[in-house]
């Protein structure tokens, strides 16, 4: 599909969904700095088609959550690109290359950016009750989509999943969706990482002398222990002989 069809295309989702009351997100978190994000990285003029391992990631999470189709879905701030996908036929591929953002169902995922979005049945969500009216979306019943979170914590995206009967995902199911959505953070960040080698180091550095570099991660545990005779110990020692010993 070309530029200028794709452009006619898009502007018909859109009256379309308006028209059947789909109402685009609105006071997304950090919305500007979310697609900076995005910029920063590329990711919207990047093609994934022949990278057989984000292909392979998106197989994985349909057999994970034993659903139809997987797709890894970029947001930018009025479109949503398709990268890649698992289960579509070649029109289907074609057609949610791009889609606009307001009438798309990850939109919703950038309201809690960093919790998955998990939709049982479609037709029976508030939010995406009316979505069954446009033929888009015919057929479509269930989605589980899990946040695409950059080191720097904003969501690009979703890892996500949809089949044609409403049905359930467990929580080990929704894990496994999310660490699958890590992994395809960690690859595209370690491509741009390589593709720009040390060009935002100089740039931090010119920046700011003091920057202080925070990576996100998408699941931590806390381990508050205490040892017998601790306190006893170290009450008379140096902080540093402390950290030593």
């Amino acid at each position: 599909m070309n530029k200028s069809t794709r452009s006619q295309f898009n502007d018909v989702l859109r009256l379309q969904g308006s028209q059947i009351g789909i109402l685009p997100v609105e006071n997304i978190p950090n919305e500007e700095s979310r697609l900076e994000e995005v910029k920063r990285l590329g990711i919207l003029n990047k093609d994934f088609s022949d990278e057989a391992k984000y292909n392979s990631l998106t197989q994985l999470a349909t057999i994970i959550t034993k659903s139809k189709f997987g797709l890894i879905n970029i947001l930018g701030s009025n479109i949503q690109q398709c990268k890649t996908n698992y289960g579509f036929n070649v029109i289907e591929k074609t057609i949610t290359e791009e889609i606009p953002r307001e009438i798309s169902i990850c939109q919703y995922s950038l309201v809690s950016p960093k919790e998955p979005l998990i939709i049982d049945d479609l037709n029976s969500d508030e939010r995406t009750k009316n979505f069954h009216k446009m033929d888009f979306f015919e057929g479509i019943r269930f989605y589980a989509g899990s946040p695409l979170i950059t080191s720097k914590g904003y969501s690009i995206g979703t890892l996500c999943v949809i089949d044609s009967e409403p049905k359930k995902v467990n929580h080990d199911q929704i894990e496994g969706l999310r660490i699958l959505a890590d992994q395809v953070v960690r690859m595209i960040e370690h491509e741009f990482e390589k593709n720009n080698e040390g060009l935002e180091e100089l740039n931090n550095f010119e920046n700011d002398e003091n920057i202080i570099t925070t990576r996100y991660f998408s699941t931590s545990s806390i381990l508050f222990a205490d040892f017998v005779g601790f306190t006893k110990l170290v009450e008379q020692m140096e902080p540093g002989d402390l950290i030593q010993t």
